[in-house]
């Protein structure tokens, strides 16, 4: 399946992701399979959530970098009619 990258036109809080195309916080997510978006901060940043507890935030356009995938081992049908057309 195609990576989904995660932007400002098809975010929404509590969707699953994964580290992505522009990833360099290092192991910020420890092993983490996936982390949640807890809040939108503006169209460029999130806050995600990783399994192992820890919070932070990543770039979802910022400066032109994309750090998040969509998790997509779990698709749910209405994040498929949201990225749908980019899988």
């Amino acid at each position: 399946m195609n990576n989904v990258i995660v932007a400002k036109e098809n975010v929404k809080e509590k969707d699953k992701v994964v580290k992505g195309k522009h990833w360099k916080w290092e192991d910020q997510g420890g092993y983490s399979r996936y982390g949640v978006i807890k809040y939108i901060i503006n169209d460029d940043w999130v806050s995600v959530k990783w399994e192992n507890g820890e919070m932070n935030f990543y770039r979802i356009g910022a400066e032109g970098y994309y750090d998040l995938y969509f998790y997509t081992e779990h698709l749910t049908p209405s994040l498929i009619n949201r990225i749908g057309h980019l899988l």
